[in-house]
């Protein structure tokens, strides 16, 4: 089971997404639910995001990705020591993921269910209080 992060109140989210409508999507619902989200279509894009805005509690990491996919960006977030403080949830429609020690939170299937998804964010990010 996961367990929020104690006394860290998270006030970003990360959607890393490439295809279009699955991001957008994603985006529309989490801020609906009162969170604030910055989203882009893979990791490269990521990893500027990620040196140039507020830092996210958690990352959204769709696994297969043109460009840069969930796995690299992970293996490069490690390089930089930049997980700390960090909640990766991997959304992915393969059917199992290299474990490896990866980093992650949790993993989600494809088709995304959104109130699994919500779930899981509640979990690790609850949301800030207005």
């Amino acid at each position: 089971m996961l367990r929020p992060i104690m006394g860290f109140r998270c006030v970003h989210i990360l959607v890393v997404e490439d295809n279009e409508d699955t991001r957008e999507g994603i985006t529309e619902y989490l801020m609906e639910k009162g969170h604030q989200v910055t989203s882009v279509a893979n990791g490269r894009e990521a990893l500027l995001a990620l040196s140039q805005l507020p830092r996210p509690c958690v990352v959204l990491l769709d696994w297969m990705m043109p460009v840069m996919g969930g796995e690299e960006l992970l293996h490069q977030l490690q390089l930089q020591q930049a997980l700390e403080g960090l909640s990766v949830v991997a959304i992915t429609a393969r059917p199992g993921l290299p474990d490896g020690g990866m980093p992650l939170r949790a993993v989600l299937p494809k088709p995304l269910d959104l109130g699994r998804l919500m779930s899981v964010v509640g979990q690790v990010a609850p949301r800030p209080a207005a």
